[in-house]
């Protein structure tokens, strides 16, 4: 998220200013993670849709960002204000919510171009079709063994997970083929 943050505003995705901003973003959501679990709520989450809002109105500002925030609160905590937003029709969130979700594939593929090992594209493809046919198969594997165990199940059932996992290993392992290319 602090990559594609970082590429739709226009902000270095590499070298020290931008490892200081990823470092920041996770020692936040570490810090965020752990008084979560200590006042016994859930974690938060980063919201991508941030970075489709970004791209369209072309706005990155952290204080257009925390003034919009105070906004909310105040509109979120005035019932007649709340009543209004009931009231968007389905068709009208559904829409906006489409468009904000393809922005963000559009921010992802952006990133997977940029890459240098020119293989990202194969790194994507593969590891979307093998999470898609592991969600397909998974269940039935975990029908037939009682070796398998239910949370393996479970992670593979889960497209983004398992394409995760998938992607990570390929990437990995396409890296050290070009490595051992270039050496040899």
């Amino acid at each position: 998220d602090i990559t594609a943050t970082s590429l739709v505003s226009n902000q270095p995705i590499s070298g020290p200013v931008y490892v200081k901003r990823l470092r920041g973003g996770v020692m936040a959501d570490g810090f965020n993670t752990s008084l979560a679990s200590v006042l016994g709520t859930f974690p938060n989450t980063t919201f991508s849709q941030n970075n489709a809002v970004i791209k369209i109105t072309g706005v990155a500002s952290r204080q257009v960002g925390i003034i919009l925030a105070i906004f909310l609160i105040i509109l979120g905590s005035t019932p007649h204000i709340s009543q209004l937003f009931l009231h968007i029709p389905g068709a009208v969130l559904h829409a906006g919510t489409g468009l904000l979700f393809s922005m963000i594939a559009y921010t992802g593929l952006s990133i997977v171009r940029i890459q240098n090992h020119g293989k990202s594209f194969h790194v994507l493809a593969i590891s979307c079709i093998c999470a898609f046919a592991l969600r397909e198969v998974a269940p039935l594997i975990a029908a037939d063994t009682f070796s398998f165990a239910e949370y393996s199940a479970i992670v593979l059932g889960f497209p983004v997970a398992s394409g995760a996992i998938i992607a990570v290993i390929l990437d990995r392992k396409m890296q050290s083929e070009d490595v051992r290319k270039t050496k040899g």
